[in-house]
């Protein structure tokens, strides 16, 4: 810690305020004595288990250089915030078919949903009770 002698040599542009608070702080600092180190306290050991070697691998199959991504080096050619194309709805024709078969059905409601040509818009027009695209396009028809 410098003396206010020597933070004026060192510091020769400093107004007398400056100098004011630095010799305050220095004469502070005395009046509270010599600081107490803080103990050492050791951190603890972080253990990470390893994973067990797959049957028919050795223990060297989980080394660190195959743990890497192998595309890790790899430039790329796209934009990272352009946004994916949406993924393709997946087809529920077989599901919405056994919760329609699944109910109380008139015999010929149930043939129509047992034909392997409704699709899932057809079954579940006929779920809700109201006529499918075909039906509408005969009744338009007529």
């Amino acid at each position: 810690m410098l003396s206010v002698d020597d933070f004026r040599k060192k510091y020769p542009n400093s107004t007398p305020e400056q100098v004011a608070l630095y010799g305050a702080a220095v004469a502070a600092e005395r009046a509270r004595g010599p600081l107490i180190p803080e103990p050492d306290v050791p951190m603890p050991v972080i253990t990470v288990p390893r994973p067990l070697p797959e049957i028919g691998k050795g223990a060297s199959s989980t080394s660190p250089s195959q743990m890497t991504s192998p595309n890790r080096y790899v430039i790329h050619d796209w934009n990272p915030l352009d946004v994916p194309p949406p993924a393709a709805a997946p087809d529920l024709t077989t599901d919405i078919r056994r919760i329609v078969l699944g109910r109380r059905l008139t015999p010929r409601e149930r043939a129509a949903a047992e034909r392997p040509d409704m699709t899932g818009d057809d079954l579940l027009a006929l779920l809700a009770g109201v006529p499918n695209a075909r039906e509408w396009e005969a009744l338009e028809g007529d």
